[in-house]
């Protein structure tokens, strides 16, 4: 038999697509075998999930009753049924559709990980017994500590998030969504470069984790506007009280604050320059061409930091108020442009529901 007309490799090709997250081309694949076998149980989970990874959980839900019909014995159906109709909504109809997987295979592991993956959404102390028990049958699989991790964090528990994502990278080093979390957990603790080395590190592992460049934009502005904003206003204080004290001639005093904020800017230069190297350089680099909100907050404050180094510089008080004042300015308006784009990004996500996609 040709390999190509063989639904066994079809299918297998087409789930490989899945892996590649390449849906449209695994859900061609999968229409070839169900066009000759429309009874094909593991052709509908694959065309299931397929249609779920192209937004449509509509068409995932009937092919997942399909194949649930055509082997009411399988678990894989109701699992995939459970997702497809949590995504619409119908929150009770997946619960009962888990719960029944989990009725026919109550001792395979990922039964109880779609059911805490859908009570999660609604009730996470619910969820959490269940997924223990995912976990005491499945001790070596990741996925279910990065659910638990994720049930945690959503319930302000970091410390036993970070503790699960952490077993999961023990027991899988390159997962991504692991790492993520761990970012996730970064920046619920205000460490905004940590959490951004994080998520630029769970993207090297998997460039198409579809959450990995929102979180690392969430990451990289943050990090540009909360330590800034707060330097800033250190930096004025001091100046205003070193300007009392030196009364009139405040030149070599000012001398003196610039080269304190030139140090600081610098220490905060080489801190940044962490981000912008191996796989980070193209992400960093290619920010301020897609994204105007963010290139006007960055050309405004280089503008703001580059008037008041010069007003501190200029020996006439006249004009180096009226630098002081557009940098004060320019300063604001970079810090609101950042928190729009900040509030546009919203809380950082991650791939927290995983579930096992195969059957």
């Amino acid at each position: 038999m040709n390999p190509e007309r063989d639904p066994g490799s079809q299918l297998d090709r087409a789930d490989h697509l899945l892996d590649l997250e390449r849906p449209a081309d695994a859900m061609r694949a999968v229409s070839a075998v169900l066009a000759d076998d429309p009874q094909n149980t593991r052709a509908l989970c694959l065309a299931a999930r397929a249609e779920m990874a192209l937004q449509r959980p509509d068409a995932a839900a009937e092919f997942a009753r399909r194949a649930h019909r055509t082997d009411p014995g399988n678990d894989w159906p109701l699992r995939l049924l459970a997702l497809a109709e949590n995504r619409r909504g119908q929150h009770l109809a997946a619960e009962h559709s888990a719960a029944q997987a989990v009725s026919i295979s109550p001792f395979v592991w990922q039964t109880h990980q779609v059911l805490a993956a859908v009570l999660a959404d609604n009730s996470p102390a619910r969820a959490l017994p269940v997924v223990e028990r995912a976990i005491a049958l499945a001790p070596q699989e990741p996925e279910p500590h990065n659910l638990k991790a994720g049930i945690a964090l959503d319930r302000g528990d970091v410390a036993t998030a970070e503790r699960e994502y952490l077993e999961a990278l023990r027991l899988d080093p390159q997962n991504s969504a692991a790492i993520n979390g761990l970012g996730l957990v970064s920046l619920r603790r205000r460490r905004s470069l940590s959490a951004a080395a994080r998520f630029a590190d769970a993207l090297g592992q998997d460039p198409r984790l579809s959450v990995g460049l929102h979180n690392l934009d969430v990451a990289f502005i943050n990090t540009l506007a909360m330590p800034m904003q707060r330097w800033l206003w250190i930096f004025f204080i001091a100046a205003w009280l070193v300007s009392r004290v030196a009364g009139q001639d405040i030149r070599w005093p000012s001398l003196a604050l610039a080269a304190v904020l030139a140090l600081v800017l610098a220490v905060g230069a080489v801190r940044t320059v962490g981000l912008v190297r191996g796989r980070l350089r193209p992400y960093v680099l290619s920010l301020p061409r897609r994204d105007r909100l963010l290139t006007a907050a960055a050309s405004t404050l280089l503008a703001s930091v580059l008037l008041l180094l010069v007003s501190l510089l200029l020996p006439v008080d006249a004009v180096r108020g009226i630098l002081t004042v557009a940098a004060v300015v320019c300063w604001i308006v970079a810090g609101q442009l950042l928190r729009r784009r900040v509030r546009r990004l919203d809380v950082a996500a991650g791939p927290r529901r995983s579930v096992p996609p195969h059957g």
